[in-house]
């Protein structure tokens, strides 16, 4: 029984201990979980703040200083005793601190690099000692993590190297555009619809009243002075330069920021898309005030010389029309007075008689050009398809007794269709023919009709072997009534070339002319391939 009852108590003892031998293990195993977890939270509070650290550094919103403020907040909770950390950063200018901070014996110091001189120091202090005084006192993973903080800190050195790039940039911008008229800009539209100006020169003081720094901050105090009419037009603008890439271009009316000074301004912007999506406008914007007013009193001086000059070719039109009967009277009764008293009259009288009629004859001539040159643009036809070569048949069987009487000989090159009133160019030419079998040498006259085509008009041209005239006189025979020689010698009204340059005109065309006294003539004439309206004031 004893025997029996000792082996049941081993038992139960050998139970017992393997059972205490088993909770050691289970205590021993739970420590060592608890270890592994706060290490590995420890290792992910030093990932995050790393993490965080870089993509400050790499948020260009921050400026450096905003970037070693926030990573000196985010050194704090990444250490194992958080509430006894402080940390501090000496840069060449500045120094940063946790509010907390207090300068003890256990610190860790680290050095970040700038090129050669250092950018500063980062400095990490417990205020106290720490509770785990057998190691430390900083963690080798706290040194770690300081050490990768510094390298990032110290890959800042590019950005600080850009940034004072972009300072001096800006520095020497403003002082070359300081004394521009009108303002140059710098208008940033970012990818999410954010807009901003990054330039404004120092022009918008004058122009606007408004400071750059101001409108810089807040770009709707701009848009704020401008008229109502004009935002939306803007707007349109930009959207379409912003849509299409192409520069924005527009004029448009503002009030002075001050004062309410109305200005008119006119403004360009040329846009440029960066890779992450922002468009960025370069451009200027400058006061056209007086070009406008200026415009419109040119404006208005020219409609109230169009209404003059349609009042003097009206008053033309009715004086020589009007004057058409009191002619044919003097004219008519002169003429039977010359019959009747037939043989009775003296030399003297007779010589008067005859200056009479000849007045009435000139005088009848000259109210039918001036009739004519009334109508060029009252009474033009429209312009149709024109066969010229037709037309110039049309001319010369016209001119087919003078052509005879003077033995003229005409030649022509093929002639083109164009656009144009037909019954004008018939005169043209009839006048530019009938000039050059006039003023012809003593040789029987020889006339050649070309034409030449370029890209955008056709060049005619009337050349003869005729007189020639003196290049003084060049513009001279093309005004009204201006005749280089006496009515006895050349008849004619002096008229016919002023006809031809006013049709001319009417069509888009100029008239010009080369010569030589005793060479020759050529007169040339140009009528667009495509008529548009022309002003022809």
């Amino acid at each position: 029984l004893l025997e029996a009852i000792g082996k049941e108590a081993g038992t139960v003892i050998a139970k017992l201990n393997l059972e205490n031998e088993l909770k050691i293990l289970n205590r021993e195993l739970e420590n060592k979980v608890k270890q592994r977890t706060h290490k590995l939270n420890e290792r992910v509070k030093e990932l995050r703040c790393l993490n965080d650290i870089q993509n400050l550094s790499q948020e260009r919103e921050y400026s450096i200083e905003d970037i070693i403020k926030k990573t000196i907040e985010r050194i704090v909770p990444a250490f194992q005793y958080p509430e006894i950390t402080c940390v501090r950063f000496i840069s060449q200018k500045k120094i940063y601190q946790t509010e907390n901070f207090n300068e003890t014996e256990w610190k860790l110091v680290s050095d970040v690099p700038l090129t050669v001189k250092p950018f500063g120091q980062l400095e990490v202090y417990y205020s106290k000692e720490r509770p785990q005084k057998d190691i430390g006192p900083f963690l080798e993973e706290e040194l770690d993590l300081i050490n990768s903080i510094v390298i990032i800190l110290s890959n800042l050195n590019q950005r600080l190297k850009a940034e004072q790039l972009l300072k001096d940039s800006k520095e020497f911008l403003y002082q070359i555009t300081a004394n521009v008229s009108g303002l140059i800009f710098q208008y940033k539209l970012s990818h999410d619809k954010k807009e901003r100006f990054t330039f404004i020169s120092e022009g918008i003081r004058d122009l606007m009243e408004l400071k750059p720094e101001s409108v810089m901050k807040d770009p709707k105090k701009l848009w704020a002075i401008y008229e109502k009419e004009a935002i939306p037009l803007l707007k349109e603008k930009i959207k379409d330069s912003a849509e299409n890439m192409t520069p924005w271009h527009a004029e448009y009316q503002l009030r002075t920021a001050k004062r309410g000074k109305l200005k008119w301004v006119e403004g360009l912007g040329i846009p440029r898309k960066k890779e992450n999506g922002d468009i960025i406008w370069n451009g200027w914007v400058r006061d056209i005030s007086k070009q406008k007013e200026s415009e419109l009193q040119l404006e208005k001086a020219l409609q109230d010389l169009k209404s003059s000059n349609a009042e003097l070719e009206h008053f033309a039109y009715i004086a020589s029309h009007d004057l058409q009967e009191p002619l044919r009277t003097i004219s008519s009764f002169s003429q039977i007075i010359g019959k009747r008293l037939n043989g009775r009259l003296d030399e003297t009288e007779d010589k008067y008689l005859g200056y009479i009629i000849d007045g009435t004859k000139r005088m009848k001539s000259l109210i039918n050009d001036l009739l004519v040159f009334s109508r060029i643009k009252r009474k033009g036809n429209e312009f149709k398809s024109s066969d010229v070569e037709r037309i110039l048949n049309e001319v010369l069987k016209g001119l087919k007794s003078s052509i005879y009487e003077n033995n003229a000989e005409i030649t022509h090159d093929p002639l083109p269709t164009i656009l144009a009133d037909s019954s004008q160019i018939y005169q043209v030419l009839q006048n530019l023919i009938s000039n050059s079998i006039k003023f012809r040498s003593e040789k029987p006259p020889k006339i050649h009709i070309s034409a030449e085509t370029t890209h955008n008009e056709w060049i005619f041209s009337i050349k003869d072997n005729g007189i020639g005239i003196d290049s003084k006189y060049f513009d001279r025979i093309f005004i009204a009534f201006q005749r280089l020689h006496s009515k006895t010698k050349y008849s004619g009204t002096g008229i016919g070339l002023a006809i031809c340059k006013k049709i001319i005109k009417r069509h888009g065309g100029k008239i010009w002319i080369e010569s030589e006294e005793g060479k020759g003539s050529t007169f040339f004439f140009s009528i667009p391939k495509k008529i548009v309206k022309f002003n022809t004031v």
